[in-house]
């Protein structure tokens, strides 16, 4: 998920934005999966700046 993430704020070229999961329903219910995605996104915008 991290990597995923990453490269999309990558291509993203330093252009503000937010950070949101449109496709929940590919999670099939698993409520733990969105916590891990809101997680490795918070990573992310963390790391962005380093």
């Amino acid at each position: 998920m991290y990597s995923d993430i990453k490269r999309l704020v990558d291509a993203a070229e330093g252009v503000p934005m937010d950070l949101n999961l449109s496709d929940i329903h590919s999670f099939n219910g698993n409520p733990e999966l969105l916590t891990m995605w809101a997680e490795e996104a918070q990573k992310v915008a963390e790391n962005y700046h380093e």
